[in-house]
């Protein structure tokens, strides 16, 4: 296999991870279960119906936001919360028995194997590490044949001589394995490694997984199937070497069990509470149809304290310019420099009190006393206002459904948050 296709299958190999990662946290929660419940209650934020919530999960859910945020971070009591409602879904999946359906039991599988795959790999490069020694002589081997051109750095090099030795094992693994190609227009299989079948449906799921990551782009059967096949091989080894009865492992196995569960809750729901058109309807009538189309254009110096709202307002009493006041003292417009300037909107798209504020204001004047918020406090200029004719419903129907959708779920959510039994630990 070229290093190029080998880069795009660990590419698309790693969504498979995906599904466990955000998971893997809360692998402390169940790996295992003699601890003490003395120790549960220190090292857990919260309890819900009995189950225990660990800390660990919260740190790494603050990590993974983090990451996926560039840095931001949200309070830990909003956190928890999201939590405790995923344990909720996972706790109400067992109930409805959906770890038993067919769809989800089938998901854990391939979830286990894409676990004993990066175990297995993970196994291979910590006992066939590449020394200092290893990469500084390729690095150099690199530039005497480069003679001055760009090189990768040492690190790089380090890298790719690590991918070369898996490789290598995978291919001493293939070597060793009695494997056997079957006809694709034939069964349900496309190979037969160790004895053990590869279904033609794993083959279509990689095929249809890399076209979408590669706008379309396909690549040959044979070479699909050889991943497929090396796969297999790393699932077996893994297994081998007993890296499945690891606690790490058996804990990331319940973490990817917790998080397919809580999917398959959502989907549940989903498909036994649709949006129906009688409620795309009424949301149309109160939200966009009552709004008869009134649109303002304005700006805003967003402020975290009344005190230096009603300072701000004193300045612009006395002349001051807006635009440059919001770009100084603003909150959201220090680093945007755009004066405070918010287009045009509807009264449906800004929290009610700033709505109506505005509504209150004649053009090109401002308020005289600050509009307090969730956000802060804000002083509001009103450029201009238009009425537009409203869209017809049909032509906001994609727009409308997933919000009801996201309302219904959340409103299930809070029926079974008010009846469960939950303690917050911090």
């Amino acid at each position: 296999m070229d290093m190029k296709f080998y880069t795009l299958l660990a590419s698309v190999y790693a969504s498979l991870i995906i599904l466990i990662s955000s998971a893997q946290a809360q692998s402390t929660n169940t790996s295992n279960s003699a601890v003490a419940t003395i120790n549960h209650t220190a090292n857990s934020v919260a309890i819900v119906n009995g189950q225990y919530i660990a800390k660990s999960t919260l740190t790494a859910l603050e990590k993974e936001i983090a990451e996926r945020n560039n840095g931001k971070t949200f309070p830990k009591e909003k956190l928890i919360e999201e939590l405790v409602q995923r344990e909720l879904l996972v706790q109400d999946a067992t109930q409805k028995q959906l770890d038993k359906s067919p769809e989800v039991i089938a998901q854990l599988e391939t979830a286990k194997k894409a676990l004993l795959v990066d175990a297995d790999l993970r196994n291979i490069i910590k006992t066939n590490p590449v020394t200092e020694a290893e990469a500084k002589s390729e690095y150099e081997r690199q530039d005497a044949l480069k003679k001055g051109e760009k090189l990768l750095s040492l690190e790089a090099v380090k890298n790719q001589l690590q991918k070369k030795k898996v490789m290598n094992v995978i291919g001493i693994l293939r070597k060793q394995a009695k494997v056997e190609a079957l006809p694709t227009t034939q069964g349900d299989s496309v190979a037969i490694v160790n004895g053990q079948y590869i279904a033609k449906s794993t083959l279509t799921a990689l095929e249809k997984e890399i076209a979408e990551r590669n706008n379309g782009k396909t690549f040959p059967k044979e070479k699909l199937i050889e991943e497929l096949v090396q796969r297999e091989l790393l699932v077996q080894d893994a297994t081998q070497k007993q890296l499945d009865k690891l606690p790490e492992f058996i804990a990331q196995l319940e973490a990817a069990k917790k998080s397919l569960l809580t999917q398959a809750d959502l989907k549940s729901f989903i498909k036994a509470n649709p949006v129906t058109d009688a409620e795309i309807k009424a949301e149309y009538d109160s939200k966009i149809a009552a709004e008869k189309g009134a649109e303002y254009k304005a700006r805003h110096i967003l402020v975290k304290t009344e005190a230096e709202a009603k300072k701000l307002i004193a300045e612009l009493d006395k002349g001051a310019d807006f635009a440059k006041l919001a770009n100084k003292n603003s909150l959201d417009a220090k680093e945007s420099q755009n004066g405070g300037d918010l287009g045009w909107f509807s009264p449906g798209q800004m929290v009610a009190p700033f709505s109506e504020a505005v509504a209150a204001l004649e053009n090109g004047k401002y308020t005289k006393e600050p509009v307090k918020t969730q956000f802060g406090f804000h002083v509001i200029l009103k450029e201009d206002f238009r009425v537009q004719t409203p869209p017809l419903v049909d032509s906001v129907k994609e727009q409308l459904t997933p919000m009801l959708q996201r309302k219904k779920v959340q409103d299930m959510i809070d029926i079974l948050r008010k009846q469960a039994k939950i303690e917050i630990l911090i």
